[in-house]
């Protein structure tokens, strides 16, 4: 099996922070033959975040699933939110009928572990934090893929993070390595790439169109510990 850096599972468009809109992003895509495309723009049900998303979450997604449709037999595109894990209580019944209104293809869920927020300490507890996305994900379909972006782990201690690594395979989180950030090329990221049973996803963290598809280094990562058989939507790629 070959893989080839021509997929990406996280870029941003015009509907949260990224510049460039979902035609803009697929038709770029294309050009650069990119095979599969995730978009996965912020959202929050807390109004003074992203507003457009929670009042229009629908047309959003209806947005991606029209495009997936009209270039199908160029480009596979799915469909996801990335979900801040601190803002708000994503298990109360409110946040769970809103982030599940949309057959979405898969859910990412940022800030996980964050040392540095101001946000409460029952709110930034990777353990916690973890419990809690295992709940909704639970919620869900067992063929609908949830799971951690851009994780930090480096800074936690080493019973910490065997913790973490143990409850991210319990609850059959996937793990994704973030070309923009530098987190999982870190010595305590290995462990979450040795890990058989946890799944894993590359994504560019693109924000401008000419990022997408920047996932040649994490790619060769994962060859090295030959562990591209635990990409998700792997069937869409070989």
């Amino acid at each position: 099996m070959v893989l080839k850096p021509n997929f990406d599972l996280h870029i941003h468009t015009n509907w949260s922070d990224g510049i460039s809109s979902c035609r803009e992003m697929v038709e770029y895509s294309i050009s650069k033959e990119i095979r599969l495309l995730g978009i996965s723009d912020h959202f929050s049900t807390d109004p003074e975040k992203n507003p457009r998303m929670a009042r229009r979450l629908s047309d959003y997604y209806e947005e991606i699933r029209f495009l997936g449709k009209e270039f199908e037999k160029q480009i596979r595109v799915k469909a996801s939110l990335e979900v801040d894990a601190r803002t708000y209580d994503f298990l109360s019944e409110k946040s769970i009928k809103v982030l599940t209104s949309q057959d979405f293809d898969y859910y990412l869920f940022e800030y996980v572990t964050d040392p540095y927020s101001y946000y409460p300490i029952e709110t930034r507890d990777p353990v916690i934090i973890i419990s809690k996305i295992k709940k909704f994900k639970e919620i869900l379909s067992d063929s609908c893929p949830v799971g951690i972006a851009h994780m930090e782990v480096r800074y936690l201690k080493e019973d910490k993070l065997e913790k973490v690594v143990d409850d991210l395979a319990e609850a059959e989180l996937f793990v994704e390595l973030n070309s923009s950030k530098d987190n999982y090329k870190h010595e305590k990221f290995k462990p979450i790439i040795e890990r058989e049973d946890i799944k894993l996803s590359i994504g560019s963290d693109a924000h401008i169109k000419t990022r997408i598809g920047d996932i040649a280094y994490p790619l060769k990562l994962l060859k090295s510990y030959n562990a591209t058989k635990r990409l998700i939507f792997l069937e869409d790629l070989i």
